[in-house]
């Protein structure tokens, strides 16, 4: 393998300092005339090629796009794998990084982009680094968000969570007699399962659904976090009450449907089942269902299309971008 010519080679041969090269590379101008024309000529005669990479690091920018997400199931991995390929092709590179919802680790993760000069970053914010995230989309205007409504002061790209899930539960109270509620959420802090509730609170005000009939569980969007919390509320179920579950993720109603067929049969064909889904979805499951389709696919490309145009520094919206779902009652 030909070994690559280093700026230290130009350097030598130019009769110049390494900084007096990389100035060059990145300012011609910023050179006097004569040192400038021996680095051109050292240049052309060893054949260096700069690296792109670092050539973009000292510009201040790269051509790297951060992604940072609480985990990589189902909607999430969708997004993800979308704004990668449109960046491929527009000739960036994308790092995913997995938060768990976790503070520290979403701190660190963006911290570490800021220090490499990320071109980007896309982040589905856990809720808990509100204020350092509002200094960062002040200091980088090139900062999106995805999936949370919270206020840091960069364009948000989501569904509705708390109309959708308004809508989800007002259709489960409508549809029919409903003894018990029991909700399934991912992360007990995490602004989509703030909007969840808020949807649901008011559905079931409006209904005047007693509050002593509905379990919540956060279960941090897991099979054993919804398997244990689906062992706690069917342990406390009467032999005759008509109970309702609705899962805000498409991995926790699939979780709980397998959970109900394994551990619960008896229970399989009694329980109402509800919530979030990917297309496809209720055919997967093979059983009754009402459902709130997400399109990640479009949360991605809404995403992206956003970040690109500010990398283009063209002008783009500075409030929500809502993604429209569908409703499968």
């Amino acid at each position: 393998m030909e070994k690559k010519v280093t700026i230290r080679e130009v350097a030598k041969l130019a009769g110049v300092s390494i900084s007096s090269v990389s100035r060059y590379l990145n300012d011609p101008t910023s050179i006097r005339p004569v040192a400038a024309y021996n680095i051109k000529r050292a240049i052309r005669e060893l054949e260096f090629e700069p690296s792109a990479a670092a050539q973009s690091l000292k510009r201040g920018q790269s051509r790297m796009i951060g992604v940072i997400v609480p985990h990589m199931r189902v909607f999430f991995e969708v997004v993800s794998s979308v704004i990668t390929d449109y960046f491929y092709e527009r000739g960036y590179m994308t790092v995913v990084c997995l938060s768990d919802g976790e503070e520290e680790k979403e701190r660190s993760f963006v911290e570490g982009m800021l220090r490499q000069q990320a071109a980007g970053i896309v982040i589905a914010p856990s809720g808990r680094n509100t204020d350092f995230l509002r200094g960062v989309a002040e200091k980088k205007s090139n900062l999106v968000a995805i999936d949370r409504a919270e206020e840091i002061g960069c364009p948000v790209v989501l569904e509705n969570h708390r109309e959708n899930a308004y809508r989800l539960v007002k259709h489960v109270l409508a549809a029919g007699p409903c003894d018990r509620l029991f909700f399934l959420h991912g992360w007990e802090n995490s602004f989509s399962t703030k909007m969840c509730q808020a949807g649901s609170r008011r559905a079931m005000e409006e209904a005047g659904f007693a509050k002593e009939r509905v379990c919540e569980y956060f279960t941090h969007s897991s099979q054993p976090g919804v398997a244990a919390a689906l062992r706690q509320f069917m342990g406390s179920l009467a032999p005759a009450e008509r109970p309702a579950i609705v899962a805000y993720g498409t991995d926790m109603l699939e979780y709980a449907v397998m959970g109900l067929h394994q551990q619960y049969p008896e229970w399989a064909g009694r329980v109402r089942l509800a919530g979030f889904a990917l297309p496809g979805t209720r055919e997967k499951l093979g059983i009754p269902c009402s459902l709130v389709i997400k399109n990640p696919q479009r949360v991605g490309a809404a995403a992206a299309e956003l970040m690109y145009r500010r990398l283009q520094g063209q002008s783009v919206p500075q409030d929500v971008v809502e993604i429209p779902v569908e409703y499968s009652f």
